[in-house]
């Protein structure tokens, strides 16, 4: 027997509780190798420690104790490959997720660090946006409330996350002007670089001439916007806070980016 773990030596190899052998053994996917008919102690093999580790690995990534009882036949015959296909295929789901959410903290880091040196602007000033997109949101004829425009903002940031668009900072609001008037979204900047969406809006690199508001709470921005800019000359115009970029009727400083294309559309 000196070849063979007593179930408790063999579960704390692994760091678990003895039951979660038990269960594995009720279940069908971790037997014993050795069971004593006197006794009815169970031991395990060195070897079964590698089957273990994959069925740890794939609870890990999301499959239920239950979920694992579907890789048994009706014969009482445990389909280990088709779990371990399982789990390869959410651990490459995972690492794609990883991967995204990387890149979004460095899109972030990058943003704060740029937007850091034109914090307190007195004057206008030139500033060079690298080549974003925008997951949008149109607004009514109106702007809505405070506590309605924020509701808007999470509910437009719910659902690029669920269609895994990623939205990072900044966010704001969107004018696209043009001789009749000006049509006003919202926006969240996101870091997924080339999903199609049909309300990602793709703005290329290009420099914008920006502006510093105060707006005291209750103050009407729109109005802060129409002192400096024409709404019905064609241009898009982009406002986000500087309060680390967080977009409330609280923040009392907002940057306003100006942008003229009169030979292209938005």
């Amino acid at each position: 027997m000196n070849h063979y773990f007593t179930i408790s030596k063999f579960a704390r190899l692994r760091g678990i509780n003895i039951n979660s052998l038990r269960y594995y053994e009720r279940l069908g996917i971790l037997r014993p190798a050795y069971i004593d008919p006197r006794t009815r102690y169970r031991y395990y093999a060195a070897e079964q420690l590698s089957v273990l580790d994959m069925i740890l690995l794939c609870i890990n990534l999301g499959i239920s104790l239950k979920q694992l009882a579907a890789y048994i036949d009706q014969g009482g015959d445990f389909h280990s490959r088709d779990l371990f296909e399982e789990g390869k295929r959410r651990a490459q789901e995972k690492i794609c997720e990883l991967q995204n959410s990387l890149r979004s903290i460095e899109h972030t880091l990058n943003y704060l660090e740029d937007s850091g040196q034109y914090v307190r602007r007195d004057a206008p000033y030139r500033r060079l946006f690298p080549q974003r997109r925008l997951v949008t949101r149109e607004l009514g004829d109106r702007m809505p409330h405070a506590s309605d425009l924020e509701t808007t903002f999470a509910q437009l940031n719910g659902y690029a996350r669920e269609q895994k668009l990623y939205p990072v900072l900044p966010m704001g609001l969107l004018y696209r002007c043009a001789a009749g008037g000006a049509t006003r979204s919202i926006y969240w900047e996101i870091s997924e670089p080339s999903k199609e969406d049909p309300y990602i809006l793709a703005l290329p690199q290009g420099e914008y001439l920006c502006l510093q508001v105060i707006c005291e709470p209750g103050q009407d921005i729109e109005s802060l916007i129409a002192a400096q800019f024409d709404f019905r000359q064609e241009a898009m115009i982009l406002v986000s806070s500087m309060e680390r970029s967080r977009f409330h009727f609280g923040s009392k400083c907002f940057e306003i980016q100006y942008l003229s294309r009169p030979s292209q559309g938005f």
